[in-house]
């Protein structure tokens, strides 16, 4: 698939092609290395700060900003993937992407993607993109 879409040459093509080298370019390496248990743990304390209903600690406050920053970015980087694709009207690939509703926040992809790690415990040691990605398209596939 990578190489259909560097053969693009119209201008769809390269606003493709500058989407993919901005995911495929190396961030920082706290950024790629995230497993996705660890990204679980950091939202479960995320989820307990917003709940309001325990004891937080400074910790916990840092690591619900870790979760919120890193499932923003992915929902950021898949909604330009999206968009990128849908504008050279590639839609087979769309299947790869979720289909978030209107009002759809980073809390609520939280709230979704902790529980269904649990549930897909095999997925625990992937990069936590992957994990939150496949975690938003079962639960918001396109169609």
């Amino acid at each position: 698939m990578l190489v259909f879409l560097f053969e693009q040459t119209d201008n769809a093509g390269t606003m493709m092609r500058f989407v993919l080298l901005l995911i495929l370019v190396p961030w920082p390496a706290f950024a790629q290395n995230i497993k996705a248990a660890t990204l679980s743990d950091a939202c479960k304390d995320a989820l307990t700060v917003s709940s309001k209903s325990a004891k937080v600690t400074a910790a916990m406050k840092e690591n619900a900003r870790v979760c919120a920053g890193y499932v923003s970015g992915v929902l950021d980087a898949n909604q330009l993937m999206k968009a990128a694709f849908l504008k050279t009207e590639n839609y087979k690939t769309l299947s790869m992407f979720y289909c978030l509703p209107d009002g759809f926040t980073t809390q609520r992809a939280v709230e979704l993607f902790v529980p269904w790690l649990e549930k897909n415990a095999k997925f625990r040691e992937q990069a936590a993109a992957n994990a939150i990605i496949l975690a938003l398209r079962e639960a918001h596939p396109c169609h």
